[in-house]
Parts: C-alpha cells; structure tokens; sequence
C-alpha cells in the first residue's frame, strides 16, 4: 500500500462530563467533509456518490414549528440547523400537540429524502409534490424529539 494515499482526520467535537464520565461527543456539522469521505463521496463537496441532486441550504425556506409542551424547542431546532449551514428564513412556532416528529417537503425532490433524514435528524418524512405552503420544509417537532443538548 502507498502510504503517502493515506489519509489521517481527527474528528471535531465536545468533551462533555455526563454522570461524572467523559464522554466524547462528534459535532455532525464540522465533520461534514470526514462524513462524505467514509460514505464513499468527496471531501471537498460533501456530495456522495449516490447524490443526484443537491438541496441548496442558502435558499431553502424552513418553517419549525413546537409540537411538544417543551418551551423554546422550535427556537432551539432553528439555532441548531441555522449552525449547520441553513441561513435562509427560518421561522419558528407552535403546532398542534404530536407525539412523532415529522418532515413535511414541498416541492422538494424526493431524491433528497434520505439526506435530508440525516440533516435534519427526523426518519417521518411526507412529500408534498406541488409546492402549496410559503415554506419548502416543515420541521415538525413531537414528544419523541430528543434534542442535542439531552
């Protein structure tokens, strides 16, 4: 094996004390280019070679809406995706009592629902073919939401 084609990543993350242990935690979004490396993609573009289509994180409008009794989730949600690239409108609310968080995608490829299950953190997804709402994802959160700071 030629070793100058190997290639070293340290993983960027937090060190957080849980329980008295330290734990290492990997931040999703600073790994983004080691991510798309391992999933058989290219580091520079963070595409994989399965990507057929590319969900542009500058334009897409989000709509998060809180369908728990937790207060400030949506808020918190919209913090965490706004980190991970999306600076488009991001609008937060309240909605109606759920107990399963969902994606609503409208107008939105379908191609794109697998990354956008990984993006975003939530496996219900429901596609909307034609674009009816003012927002192309609705980020719906529900009582089995677990955010990254629990």
């Amino acid at each position: 094996m030629d070793k100058s084609k190997i290639a070293i990543s340290t993983l960027k993350g937090t060190t957080p004390m849980i329980g008295g242990v330290s734990y290492f935690v990997y931040s999703k979004a600073q790994n983004a280019d080691i991510l798309a490396t391992i999933k058989g993609g290219d580091a520079q573009s963070g595409k994989t070679a399965a990507a057929q289509a590319e969900l542009d994180k500058k334009t897409v409008k989000i709509q998060v809406l809180n369908g728990t009794t937790r207060a400030g989730l949506a808020a918190s949600y919209a913090a965490e995706i706004k980190k991970n690239g999306f600076t488009n409108t991001i609008s937060t609310g309240n909605g109606s009592k759920l107990s399963k968080s969902k994606i609503i995608l409208n107008g939105v490829d379908s191609t794109l629902v697998s990354s956008i299950k990984e993006e975003f953190g939530i496996e219900n997804v429901v596609i909307n073919d034609q674009k009816t709402e003012n927002f192309d994802i609705i980020v719906m959160l529900g009582d089995d939401y677990k955010s990254s700071g629990q």
